[in-house]
Formats: structure tokens, C-alpha cells, sequence
């Protein structure tokens, strides 16, 4: 399964991002084989339609912003994401911009280990009362 995310990065200040870290809170927890949550940039248009998923292989190409590794997933609290091993988020954020993002699992682009069954993790929605959050230090 994959989720999609956009933040608008327009109103900030400032011409050069120096950090930017993903946050999003926890619902459950029902992953006994831990993964990680990868995200990918994707743009998405703001409607996703069919055209918006990716096959394992286009998730295995796409570029990894920011990581989420389920062993250390917490309910009822915000995630951390870990700067992601082949691009920088902060790289993605300009002053005048929106940030695309594609959210899915290390196993969908053939990494990680298998599931053991029906696993996941569950992460709030921009619809949710703990909305994702996107920190961002800029100078300029």
C-alpha cells in the first residue's frame, strides 16, 4: 500500500533549506517482521488516481528522501523519519515549491525481509487530528 503527501513550502522564508525532517503520529503498530517506510519523491498532482501507484520497480528506482524504520515505531506519539540513504530531503525544499511524496514499504521495492502476514504500520492522515509534519530550518 502506498500513501501520498504534499506540503506547501511557499510561505517559507528564506533561500536555502538547511534541515528538513518528516513527522507523522502513530496509530498502530502491527508489524511483527519490522520493514522500513520509505519516502519517495512522486508527483502526484494532488489527485491520485491509478496512475499514481508505482510497480516494485519503479519504488526500487525512485529516489528515498526519508526513512521510517518499523523497530522503533511508536503509537500514540510522532515519528521521526531518518534522512533517507539516496537523496535529501531538505534538497526538495525550496522557497517558492510544494513537496511530493510518495510513502510505502521497503518490501514493495524488493527490500527488507517478507512479511509474515497481514502487516502494517499505520500513520495519521492529513485528514487525522495529529496531521504529518514537515520541521524545515531555512537561512537566506
Amino acid at each position: 500500500q502506498e500513501s501520498f503527501l504534499m506540503f506547501t513550502t511557499s510561505l517559507l522564508s528564506g533561500d536555502v533549506c538547511t534541515h528538513a525532517q518528516l513527522f507523522m503520529w502513530g496509530i498502530d503498530d502491527q508489524s511483527v517482521t519490522d520493514f522500513v517506510v520509505q519516502a519517495k519523491i512522486k508527483n502526484w498532482g494532488g489527485t491520485v488516481d491509478s496512475s499514481d501507484w508505482m510497480t516494485g520497480a519503479d519504488l526500487a528506482a525512485a529516489n528515498t528522501v526519508a526513512n521510517l524504520d518499523t523497530s522503533g515505531f511508536v503509537v500514540d506519539a510522532y515519528n521521526a523519519f531518518a534522512d533517507g540513504p539516496d537523496a535529501s530531503l531538505e534538497d526538495q525544499v525550496t522557497s517558492s515549491n510544494l513537496l511530493w511524496l510518495c510513502l510505502s514499504s521497503s518490501r514493495q521495492s524488493g527490500a527488507g525481509n517478507a512479511p509474515t502476514g497481514n502487516e502494517y504500520v499505520d500513520l495519521t492522515s492529513a485528514d487525522g487530528t495529529n496531521k504529518p509534519k514537515l520541521a524545515v530550518t531555512m537561512y537566506g
